[in-house]
């Protein structure tokens, strides 16, 4: 059996909320998902800690599995066409390009 695909997009860090997606990943009882976690361009955390910090929360939840860790990405669609559901879990950006991207992705395949 197939299981969803969540993913989100954006750089990592703390105010681009990825740590509430993976608890609530687990919270969610979403322990079949699988959660593409897309890296923008650059971690802007200093040496690469919130990447390790998701990583090991992901690992202590057990559902280390369940996530896949993406670096940057010249072309998002792909991932967006792969997803049944796109999460914009950001505490500070209430419509951010993120988002606009899954739109499209949205409008391109539901023209085919």
């Amino acid at each position: 059996m197939d299981c969803p695909v969540v993913s989100t997009l954006g750089e990592l860090r703390v105010v681009k909320g990825q740590r509430d997606l993976v608890l609530a990943a687990k919270r969610g009882g979403q322990a079949t998902a699988k959660l593409p976690i897309y890296r923008g361009r650059v971690d802007n955390t200093i040496d690469k800690s919130f990447r390790r910090e998701l990583k090991r929360l992901a690992r202590v939840l057990g559902m280390e599995a369940n996530f896949i860790w993406l670096d940057w990405l010249s072309d998002t669609r792909p991932l967006l066409a792969a997803s049944d559901i796109f999460v914009s879990p950001s505490h500070s950006e209430s419509f951010g390009l993120a988002i606009l991207d899954a739109m499209i992705a949205v409008a391109q395949w539901s023209r085919r």
